[in-house]
């Protein structure tokens, strides 16, 4: 190929690369999840709510605070308060539970959640979400998203965290 051949060649390539991907609309609001287990059933939290995942290798306890607070950590010489997602969705519990903890960065909340294992990370699209929860009651409720076709529970990090924000107002 002479030179002239590879530079016209090398141009078009550039130009093609250069151009906007299109993309199909299932693509374009789609969202990666984490999926992480409780109890042996699937949950879910949207990766950009993630800060880190880490095994959780116990907290310190402090006394006289809800059964929901597990704890706090040191991450990388930050202390955060660990809840316990299984308290939060009233779900039994076992001193062998809690083996991964997944950090949270939430407006100025410095949060970990502890979960039991990590099963994999998915790309979805909001269409895939169910966000009828009509046979869901109680508080709960309001910490869940929606419900993907595998019964895969969509965690609302937010409305759990607004939940719990009386637990950090007190150290005020």
């Amino acid at each position: 190929m002479e030179t002239n051949d590879k530079n016209t060649l090398l141009k078009e390539r550039a130009k093609r690369l250069a151009q906007k991907a299109f993309l199909p609309e299932e693509i374009k609001d789609a969202r990666t999840i984490v999926l992480f287990s409780l109890n042996n059933e699937l949950y879910a939290i949207d990766v950009q709510q993630i800060r880190a995942i880490q095994p959780f290798r116990g907290a310190t306890q402090i006394p006289g605070v809800s059964p929901v607070v597990a704890g706090v950590i040191n991450v990388s010489g930050v202390i955060y308060t660990v809840l316990d997602l299984k308290q939060i969705f009233n779900l039994k519990t076992d001193a062998a539970d809690g083996q991964y903890v997944i950090v949270i960065e939430h407006d100025k909340l410095k949060v970990c959640l502890l979960i039991d294992q990590i099963i994999d990370y998915r790309i979805i699209s909001e269409k895939e979400i169910q966000t009828n929860l009509t046979g869901i009651k109680g508080k709960q409720k309001s910490y869940i998203q929606g419900l993907l076709k595998d019964s895969t529970v969509l965690v609302d990090v937010q409305n759990i965290l607004n939940a719990q924000q009386p637990l950090f107002n007190q150290s005020k």
